[in-house]
């Protein structure tokens, strides 16, 4: 399961990806995306681990659209462009058909979100 946040770059050049922080070439502030992805990931994990009845891990993603090139540091949140997401289906499912269909279910429910 993964919790996408999708962050556009409008600038050329090299983008820089650290534990925390994008930056991105000629702007004086690097902007807090990755941080912001795992913190909405551990936000989903227990929502939907407590609304599915069994655990339900959730990795961050962070999608730069209009990047040419990235260059990541390691790091447990996953940072693709907007070429690289089809990817992310290459990595194989974890759950077992009834179990996505009750994970669909509660992620649809705007009252499961409403305590997060």
């Amino acid at each position: 399961m993964f919790c996408v946040h999708v962050e556009p770059v409008r600038r050329a050049g090299p983008v820089r990806v650290d534990e925390v922080f994008v930056r991105v070439p000629g702007e004086r502030r690097p902007r807090p995306v990755v941080r912001w992805a795992r913190q909405s990931a551990a936000r989903c994990s227990p929502v939907l681990a407590r609304g599915c009845g069994f655990p339900v891990l959730v990795g961050g993603v962070v999608v730069l659209v209009g990047a040419t090139e990235v260059v990541v540091e390691d790091g447990d949140v996953r940072v693709l462009t907007e070429h690289q997401v089809s990817g992310l289906g290459a990595l194989g499912g974890v759950l077992r058909p009834e179990r996505v269909d009750r994970v669909h279910t509660v992620a649809r429910n705007r009252r499961v979100w409403l305590r997060c």
